[in-house]
């Protein structure tokens, strides 16, 4: 498999690249201040030399009048020394006018770097060829630059073979994780790798720790799901079997009833699991804002029935109007298992009140009834699949709740319940406030 992004080859590339960069500029800037620290250290000894003369320590070379007829003699000298009275006649002219100094003269063809001193009543000149400066430059410009030039691609290998020997134990641990089994979810050893990538070998083993208590959890779901079908689905096959043996229409009759029923029950059943399946399986969708009492007004007129079968004072006390984030009806949903639940786990004759209030910037919903309460052992425990408290005697999945907590997750809500100090159950739902559309 040829992967489409290297850490190793994108480091080599910028580091060599950054490397040659700098050595190119570095040597630049070196050699040319070698160059122009060559030619000031030949002027300085221009300097020197007519000091000399100025002193008395130097005598000029005499060149005699038809000198420019001999002057390839003297090209390859470093220094050319004369004294302007013996010199040729060209050269008097061209320097007479001059004042003492430096200056770059060009006589017979030739370009001279000439220091012109008096040194009364005589003149001199202290001169050298350009062209032998600028190789003496040149020269002392070679043995600057030419180590750097030749150390650079030692150090491109260098750098090379580092980077890739420390990043041996990251090829050595993507390795055993290719060789691992799919369902061995063991934390990564976290042993000789470097600090950089501790963070991630950290968050990688939480990633691992997470899917391990994701897949127990399915198998246990999975498991339990089996075991809550199993007995609904023996009742069914008993019951279809006493209606098969009814010896007339009438006891067909009787016995089909509770076969219904049961029938009923069990589509109730798959059809929580299979929401509590989509709910959990399905990627987070863009959350829509909606408001709040709309949805809670739609679920009372829906369970308004089962409330006055069971005679129960159904009444909301506050009632205000939130705007909050909705996923394609699932706020409905979490609201209806807490609704009915409340119904249904209240007395014949008793009462159910629903709050809807701000708190913060957070919108609350609380669904209170007159019924019996769950232990407070029980309080967190019954939003487990398939749990149900042990004081209830009413039928359910024992899924209901499990969703609701799951829509309030999605929903970047949370979902709790908690006893009534004079009895029964409240039920707490509190999701973050949107702004008004305008």
């Amino acid at each position: 498999m040829k992967y489409p992004y290297s850490l190793q080859r994108a480091l080599s590339r910028w580091i060599m690249l950054s490397t040659v960069l700098f050595a190119l500029l570095g040597g630049t800037i070196s050699g040319f201040n070698a160059y122009h620290e060559a030619r000031e250290y030949q002027d300085m000894h221009l300097q020197q030399v007519g000091s000399l003369l100025e002193a008395g320590s130097v005598r000029p070379k005499k060149l005699p009048q038809n000198q420019v007829d001999q002057q390839d003699k003297h090209e390859d000298e470093i220094l050319l020394v004369l004294q302007l009275d013996t010199a040729p006649l060209d050269y008097r002219e061209l320097t007479e006018k001059l004042p003492d100094g430096l200056h770059t003269l060009n006589w017979q063809g030739r370009e001279w770097r000439t220091l012109l001193v008096t040194h009364a009543p005589e003149r001199f000149a202290v001169a050298q060829l350009t062209e032998i400066r600028n190789e003496l430059a040149l020269e002392s410009t070679l043995q600057s630059v030419l180590p750097l030039l030749l150390l650079t691609p030692v150090l491109l290998l260098l750098v090379h073979g580092v980077i890739r020997y420390n990043l041996r134990p990251v090829t050595r641990l993507a390795n055993k994780v290719d060789a691992r089994h799919e369902q061995d979810l063991t934390p990564l050893e976290d042993s000789r790798i470097p600090q950089e990538l501790m963070p991630f070998i950290r968050s990688l083993n939480h990633l691992l720790m997470r899917v391990g208590q994701s897949m127990a959890q399915q198998r246990r779901f999975v498991a339990d799901a089996a075991h809550e079908l199993r007995t609904p689905l023996t009742a069914l096959s008993l019951m279809a079997e006493n209606v098969a043996r009814a010896p007339d229409l009438e006891t067909v009759r009787e016995r089909l009833q509770p076969l219904q029923t049961s029938q009923q029950r069990m589509q109730a059943l798959v059809n929580q699991l299979l929401g509590l399946a989509r709910l959990q399986g399905r990627k987070p969708v863009e959350l829509k804002p909606t408001r709040l009492l709309a949805c809670v007004q739609s679920v009372v007129a829906d369970l308004y029935p089962l409330a006055e079968s069971r005679q129960i004072d159904l009444g909301m006390n506050r009632q205000a109007d939130l705007i909050v984030a909705d996923d394609e009806g699932s706020l409905a949903q979490l609201i209806r298992n807490g609704l009915e639940n409340a119904l249904r786990y209240t007395p014949v004759g008793g009462r159910v009140d629903i709050e809807l209030y701000q708190e913060g910037k957070c919108a609350v919903l609380q669904i209170c009834d007159t019924g019996f309460g769950i232990p407070e052992t029980e309080l967190e425990r019954v939003f487990e699949p398939f749990h149900r408290a042990a004081v209830h005697s009413e039928s359910g999945s024992g899924l209901g709740l499990t969703i609701s907590r799951e829509v309030a997750q999605r929903l970047g809500g949370q979902v709790w319940l908690q006893n009534q100090p004079k009895g029964g159950l409240c039920f707490h739902y509190q999701q973050p406030l949107l702004e008004e559309p305008s």
